[in-house]
């Protein structure tokens, strides 16, 4: 089974009657060979952040005698799923987005 990625931009579906909500909104999903990873995420502020999901190793393995499939294995390892904001600006300088307030725990 090949993997998939599938990346949600709500933003490409939007039409344009409709509001934007406040705040920013993720949505990762991951396929592979039957293993399934899903980040959804809602976020009231507009900090800026990013989102990535890290598979450094994927090995499938089928093993074969006589034309015939006798061992099937999947390895994942080290699966990362990482959120993070940015830093909060240097004093003396702007905040990336100002006028919106930062999220909880940055001053």
């Amino acid at each position: 089974m090949p993997r998939k990625l599938r990346v949600f931009a709500p933003w490409r579906r939007r039409s344009s009657g409709t509001p934007r909500k406040q705040g920013l909104r993720d949505e990762i999903e991951l396929r592979l060979n039957g293993l399934l990873i899903r980040l959804l995420r809602d976020m009231g502020f507009n900090w800026p952040h990013e989102v990535h999901i890290v598979v450094p190793r994927a090995e499938f393995i089928r093993a074969f005698q006589n034309g015939r499939l006798v061992e099937e294995r999947t390895i994942l390892s080290s699966i990362s799923i990482v959120h993070a904001p940015k830093h909060p600006p240097a004093e003396g300088s702007e905040a990336p987005f100002s006028g919106d307030p930062p999220p909880r725990g940055y001053s």
